[in-house]
């Protein structure tokens, strides 16, 4: 069984990626990157790629010099992008904007370089860009980039082809990655198959004779070691020597580990299986939200539980085995630990593929090959605007499934009127090119999971909202619009609803009678702060609400948010409350809120409170919330409000018996300092500040000796970093400037 208390350890102790065995090519790629004597050549934008076959370790070793602390010094500007063989030079273009966190509303060539360059203007950049496949992508993509102004910013670009770093790169600057030696191959075998215990004596001449037969493939290694770690509790002889003798895995040459991976594949359970398989689904090299695929999963069938078990927390228990076995590779944390996003390996996508196949699992870019479409395909995924002509009938008539990541709605309209049967919908939509509803829903009535991305242009299309009510067996609801939606009053009629997702926000009716509820109900996000709300949110509407997230647009400074119903709300344990930063012409004011609340659930263990104005009695009901483990708070001044003004002038104090379990902590306050009692903030891992009143009150104010003597601090990140700022860390000693990172916000 999956607990909660047995999960959450689960969560923060996956393990990070490895990258055993690069340190070597680590310091010589590094040496390419970073500047040398101050010349001009090294003052000039420089091109650095690293090149070698698939398997090899090209991301890895990238990763760990993106995260390397002397890069994160020498550039105070960041980027990480996945390329990948299909995608355009302006989709990447946007990628990067969207890293470095900027909003736009135009797809206009000459607009979005001007925006990159605006970001990039001034600083002294590293841009990552994974997985290049041919010269015309890097010819395409470096029209975008900016001239550097002699910054000494670089650009690292990993590629499966030589041709790629011939034309972006010279021979000074290619770095060819080879294989690991027997050394560094036996370190990282040992790290995955005995989780880094040294190896028995009887076990290591076994060992290393199946390491060998990886040819120093990192890819191979680790998901082979991973396969041996889970395969039996306490590794042994005869299992290892069995696998040894099994010649059906072993590479038939240098740079093959296919059989390797498919011995792991068929290793797993059947559920697992299923469960691997359906991440090929996706895009090559799409960066996956763990939470819709845990979702997916669930809708599709593929989550058993047993007595009181959540399919959500057994889906995402699979999902963490997967990463354990190194099937997946885990993109993004979330800040408690739990996996945000995730990725398949290129070879690993490539598997699930050809196993779906033979099974008819799924059909993926089916146009390329129409004429060997199988009858009876369940599961099928659209990456272009062709494959939609192959949504007629009889192929497609029992489709249970439909992944669209191009914008095919008007294609789509037609066919779904006859997809009679399907269980999940994932559409992309662009509203600029569509006047009509992309989808009609009222002939879907078995659908159980429903995305929608409607982007750049505001979503009329209230008919489609309106018979959401109609799907009866619904379970997902995921929309994600220009504006805000207003969900229609049948919802209360969706007595299956599990997860309400609506971006930016959306209205949600008040309930009409005293019979009125979402039984199974678990998140509901993102929703407006009406009148009704606080009267709404209570056991009897929501009994199993576990993720609550309320946005509230202010009418005048200091609207109180009145949620005393919190309490009630005993299974909650992630709330997030944010107040709308309004723009007034000709200049921007700040609207504050306040939260009306005298207890809060204490089953809590994730807060967000977003331009809040708090109070010293809103500051000790935080504190005494025994299982929070993640707090984020944005506390602003308000002008001329007694309690508010007494709470701000004063340090903010962390006393020695609250947070008790807080792991994560984000702030952005005025407060003149902050102040840790003896023995306060024992659990403390990340601290993380915005930096822009620091400087008013002192490093150390903020900084204390406190903070650094705290055990378990791993990492200070700050936000928005002058240079003084900067300065006062480069003075601090080797342990304490090793914990801090520099982020723009």
């Amino acid at each position: 069984m999956v607990g909660e208390n047995a999960l959450d350890w689960r969560r923060r102790n996956v393990e990070e990626e490895d990258v055993i065995g690069f340190d070597q090519q680590t310091c010589e790629v590094m040496k390419m990157l970073m500047p040398k004597g101050g010349g001009v050549e090294d003052n000039q934008l420089r091109v650095v790629s690293v090149v070698g076959m698939g398997g090899l370790g090209k991301s890895t070793l990238a990763k760990k010099i993106f995260n390397h602390h002397e890069i994160k010094t020498q550039f105070g500007t960041r980027v990480w992008v996945v390329v990948s063989e299909h995608v355009e030079a302006k989709h990447v273009l946007k990628n990067i904007l969207q890293y470095l966190n900027v909003k736009f509303d135009k797809e206009d060539d000459d607009y979005l370089k001007g925006l990159l360059k605006e970001q990039l203007n001034g600083r002294k950049y590293l841009i990552v860009l994974d997985d290049l496949w041919t010269s015309k992508q890097w010819n395409d993509l470096k029209l975008y980039l900016p001239t550097d102004q002699k910054r000494c910013s670089r650009i690292l670009l990993t590629s499966r082809t030589e041709n790629v770093a011939n034309v972006a790169s010279t021979d000074t600057t290619t770095y060819h990655l080879n294989p690991l030696g027997e050394a560094d191959s036996w370190s990282l075998f040992c790290k995955k198959a005995l989780k880094g215990e040294k190896c028995p004596p009887n076990l290591e001449a076994t060992g290393k004779g199946i390491v060998s037969k990886c040819k120093g493939l990192p890819l191979a290694i680790i998901v082979l070691g991973s396969f041996l770690s889970e395969a039996e509790p306490k590794p042994s002889f005869k299992y290892w020597s069995k696998i040894l003798g099994d010649t059906s895995w072993h590479p038939d040459s240098d740079n093959d580990c296919s059989k390797i991976l498919l011995l792991s594949y068929r290793n797993l359970q059947p559920h697992l299986r299923m469960c691997f398989l359906y991440v090929g689904a996706f895009q090559e090299d799409f960066e996956i939200q763990a939470k819709d695929l845990c979702l997916l999963w669930v809708a599709e069938g593929f989550v058993k539980v047993r007595r009181t078990e959540l399919e959500e927390d057994v889906a995402e228990d699979y999902l963490i085995k997967l990463a354990d076995r190194n099937l997946i590779m885990i993109s993004k944390r979330k800040s408690d630990g739990s996996i945000k996003s995730c990725r398949i390996h290129d070879l690993l996508r490539d598997l699930c593929i050809k196993e779906a196949e033979k099974c008819n699992f799924f059909e993926v870019n089916v146009d390329r090959a129409s004429q060997n479409v199988k009858e009876g395909v369940r599961r099928l995924t659209i990456t272009n605007s062709d494959d939609t002509a192959l949504l007629r009938l009889p192929l497609y008539k029992g489709l249970r499934t439909l992944l669209d990541f191009f914008n095919n709605a008007s294609k789509l309209r037609s066919a779904c009127d006859h997809l009679s049967v399907i269980r999940v919908l994932h559409l992309h939509v662009d509203t600029e090119k569509e006047d009509r509803a992309p989808i009609r829903l009222k002939n879907l009535i078995l659908l159980k999971y429903l995305k929608a991305d409607f982007i750049w242009a505001e979503l009329s299309h209230d008919n489609m909202i309106q018979y959401i009510s109609k799907l009866s067996n619904l379970q997902v609801l995921n929309l994600k619009r220009y504006g805000m939606a207003n969900l229609p009053k049948g919802i209360w009629k969706l007595k299956l609803l599990r997860h309400v997702y609506v971006r930016p926000l959306a209205t949600m009716p008040d309930a009409r009678s005293s019979h009125d509820s979402l039984p199974y109900l678990q998140t509901l996000s993102c929703i407006k702060y009406e009148k009704h709300t606080s009267k709404m949110l209570c056991t009897k509407r929501f009994p199993n609400l576990r993720k609550l997230s309320v946005y509230h647009l202010c009418a005048n400074q200091l609207w109180a948010v009145n949620l005393q119903s919190l309490s009630k709300l005993v299974h909650l344990s992630a709330l997030k409350i944010r107040f709308k930063l309004e723009y007034y012409y000709p200049l921007p004011r700040i609207f504050v809120g306040s939260l009306n609340v005298d207890a809060l659930p204490s089953t809590l263990t994730k807060i967000n409170l977003n331009n809040m104005a708090l109070t010293s009695n809103h500051w000790r009901l935080l504190g005494e919330l025994k299982n929070l483990q993640v707090l984020k708070v944005s506390i602003r001044r308000i002008g001329n409000h007694m309690e508010l003004g007494r709470f701000m002038e004063q340090p903010l104090v962390f006393e020695a018996e609250a947070f008790p379990q807080l792991i994560r902590l984000k702030l952005k306050t005025a407060h003149p300092a902050l102040i840790l009692r003896n023995g306060a903030l024992r659990t403390l891992q990340y601290f993380i500040i915005h930096c822009g009143w620091i400087e008013n009150f002192g490093m150390s104010a903020v900084l204390s000796e406190q903070l650094w003597l705290l055990t378990t601090l791993r990492q200070v990140k700050l936000i928005n970093a002058t240079r003084g700022i900067r300065h006062y860390i480069q003075n601090l000693d080797d342990a304490k400037r090793s914990k801090v990172i520099f982020r723009h916000s």
